[in-house]
C-alpha cells in the first residue's frame, strides 16, 4: 500500500551461522526507495522490514556478492 512505503526503516542483515548480523539501516523516502552502502560487501544479504500496526513487514530474496 503507498501509505506503508514512506518513513519506513529497513534493515539490511547478513547471513551467517547462528544469527544474522544486522550491517546496516535507512528508511525508505517518499517513493519508498532505500539505499544503503558497504564498502566490502562479500557475502550473502537481505533487507527486512518489520511489520508495524498498519503495515505489514517483508523480506527480501537472498543476494549473493
Amino acid at each position: 500500500a503507498a501509505r506503508c512505503e514512506k518513513n519506513r526503516r529497513v534493515f539490511l542483515k547478513k547471513h551467517r551461522p547462528g544469527k544474522n548480523k544486522t550491517v546496516g539501516s535507512d528508511r525508505t523516502n517518499n517513493a519508498g526507495n532505500w539505499r544503503i552502502r558497504k564498502a566490502n560487501p562479500n557475502g550473502r544479504y537481505y533487507a527486512k522490514i518489520k511489520r508495524t500496526r498498519r503495515c505489514t513487514g517483508d523480506k527480501s530474496p537472498t543476494v549473493v556478492k
